[in-house]
């Protein structure tokens, strides 16, 4: 009979115990919960091709793992932080020539050239080139005209 006892008060000691685990899982799951929560949150909003580009990523990073969830947000900020360091001057310049806008330049030129009343002598000349002007007949002046 002692030895029943035994047994019994050890496996009532082992539910506890796997209680207690539980608790401590759940309440690190909810702290984490909390966590994310009380972040400040800012949305992106991805293209079709860069969405299933972070599928295929989410896929690898939770096929055969089931210790943790992970979504795709968690996945997408991690990426985030992650390439700041590898992100230089030539991804800068390759960003740069994917989104240049010439109408977005001429504004900021025309912007410029009104504020500082300049023009620079590059833009001077490709405007008067793409007008059919040469620089040789640029300013005459009216008593050259009459002398000739």
């Amino acid at each position: 009979m002692e030895i029943i006892n035994k047994i019994e008060g050890e496996e009532e000691k082992n539910k506890n115990e796997d209680k207690s685990k539980d608790k401590g899982r759940n309440k690190n799951k909810d702290e984490k919960k909390a966590e994310k929560e009380n972040q400040e949150q800012y949305r992106v909003v991805i293209n079709k091709e860069a969405s299933k580009v972070l599928e295929k990523m989410l896929s690898q990073v939770t096929t055969g793992f089931e210790a943790s969830s992970i979504s795709k947000s968690d996945l997408a900020n991690w990426v985030i932080l992650n390439s700041q360091e590898s992100f230089g001057e030539a991804e800068v310049r390759v960003l740069r020539q994917l989104h240049f806008d010439e109408r977005k330049i001429l504004a900021s030129l025309l912007r410029d050239a009104r504020d500082q009343n300049n023009i620079p002598e590059n833009l001077k000349k490709a405007i008067r080139e793409h007008f059919g002007l040469s620089d040789s007949g640029k300013r005459k002046s009216v008593k050259d005209n009459h002398h000739a």
